[in-house]
């Protein structure tokens, strides 16, 4: 159950300290997965090649790549609430904010 919650909060901080998008979350994650120990570089390395040969967001599939690996189905979970739970929500309120308005 630690390792969830470290899974999740790891991909929360590497997807809400990035700005420019995909390329730039990349070196965020390979520090928060390599220095958690749950990849060695190389590996991190064939998971992205992985991701960057599957059509979609590029965070999404990075994680949930990591998240398998680490700890299964509940780490895929984990690990794509962490990198996309902030940004819906907040796309939810902001939304309904405009809707209102």
């Amino acid at each position: 159950m630690e390792q969830l919650w470290e899974l999740f909060i790891g991909f929360f901080r590497a997807s809400n300290l990035a700005f420019g998008g995909g390329p730039a979350i990349i070196p965020l994650i390979k520090t928060e997965v390599v220095n958690n120990g749950w990849m060695s570089i190389g590996e991190f390395s064939e998971g992205l090649a992985i991701a960057s040969s599957l059509p979609g967001p590029i965070a999404a599939l990075l994680s949930g790549f990591v998240g398998y690996r680490v700890s299964g189905w509940l780490g895929v979970l984990a690990a794509l609430l962490g990198a996309l739970a902030l940004t819906s929500i907040l796309v939810i309120v902001l939304t309904d904010f405009l809707m209102r308005n």
